[in-house]
């Protein structure tokens, strides 16, 4: 789990504020290195505005990652399909397909 102290994103993920994650681009808060950020935000349960607007603003995302965390998370809470995790897994499908065309 990381420090949401360290990662102010993460910390306005958590309460669902897309306002103050704007703001915190706005001023100029430097987007995280790696897809920790993202995947714990999937993990804390953040919704699905939040998690677009991450993707939108450019935030490194592991797919495969984020994807096996969703489908663990389902099988362990015996989640059903929901839009959150039908767009994780659109995304990550997006992603596959994308490293398939750069294979080609």
């Amino acid at each position: 789990m990381l420090d949401d102290t360290l990662y102010p994103y993460l910390r306005a993920a958590k309460h669902g504020d897309v306002a103050m994650m704007q703001c915190l681009r706005r001023v100029g808060c430097p987007l995280p290195r790696d897809g920790g950020v993202f995947r714990e935000a999937v993990e804390e349960d953040c919704g699905l505005e939040v998690l677009q607007w991450m993707v939108e603003q450019g935030f490194p995302v592991d797919w495969d990652g984020v994807e096996e965390l969703d489908k663990d998370r389902r099988a362990a809470w015996r989640h059903k399909w929901n839009e959150r995790s039908l767009w994780i897994h659109g995304m990550w499908q997006q992603a596959k397909a994308q490293e398939g065309e750069l294979a080609a």
